[in-house]
C-alpha cells in the first residue's frame, strides 16, 4: 500500500525540481522495497538515491544509503561490501557533525561485526567510540541500541546480560518505544 504513495510523492518532488526531496524519497523506495525482500529493485532505487544525494551535497543522504546497502549486502552474504559501506556511513556521518547519527551508524556496525564474527574487543571499541558520540543525547534510542548490543556482547562472552538487558528495557519503557 505505501508503494503507490512513495511512487506519487515522487512524480511530486520531480514535477517541482526538488532534488533533495526526491532523493529522500528514492531512499525510501529503496528501503521498502528491501523490506518487501526486492533486493534488486532495492539496489537500483538506492543507486538512484546516491547519485541524487551526491548530486545536491547532502552528505547525511549519502551516509544513510551507504547504511542502507550495508544492511543489504549484509543480508545477502557480501560481508566484505558491507563492512566497506558501514564504515563509508560513519565517515560520512562524521564529515558532517551527525554526531547521534554517527553514534547510531557505529552501534549497527559493531552489531554487524559481532554477527560475522568479529573478536569482541574490536566490537566492544566499536561501542566505545559510538558512545563518545552520545553528548547531551544519553536518552535515545541510539541509547537503547548500545545497550542492548552490550547485552550481546556479554551474552557472547558467557556472562549474564540481565542486567544490562534491563536497564535497556526500562530507558525504552521511559521514552514510550518500548
Amino acid at each position: 500500500e505505501a508503494w503507490p504513495l512513495f511512487e506519487k510523492a515522487l512524480d511530486i518532488a520531480k514535477s517541482t525540481g526538488q532534488r533533495r526531496l526526491e532523493g529522500i524519497i528514492t531512499a525510501n523506495l529503496a528501503f521498502l522495497a528491501q523490506s518487501l525482500g526486492r533486493l534488486d529493485d532495492s539496489i537500483h532505487w538506492n543507486d538512484a538515491a546516491l547519485a541524487i544525494h551526491r548530486e545536491v551535497g547532502n552528505i547525511t543522504g549519502v551516509a544513510g544509503v551507504y547504511a542502507n546497502l550495508a544492511m543489504l549486502y549484509a543480508s545477502t552474504g557480501d560481508v566484505e561490501r558491507a563492512r566497506t559501506l558501514h564504515e563509508e556511513s560513519i565517515a560520512s556521518y562524521r564529515i558532517v557533525g551527525e554526531r547521534r547519527l554517527t553514534a547510531q551508524a557505529m552501534i549497527m556496525y559493531a552489531a554487524f561485526e559481532r554477527r560475522t564474527g568479529a573478536p569482541l574487543q574490536e566490537v566492544v571499541s566499536h561501542l566505545a567510540q559510538a558512545g563518545e558520540n552520545f553528548d547531551a543525547d544519553k536518552a535515545s534510542f541510539v541509547s537503547v541500541l548500545d545497550l542492548v548490543e552490550r547485552g550481546h556482547l556479554e551474552l557472547a562472552a558467557g556472562r549474564s546480560a540481565r542486567r544490562v538487558l534491563d536497564t535497556a528495557e526500562a530507558l525504552a519503557s521511559s521514552l514510550d518505544f518500548g
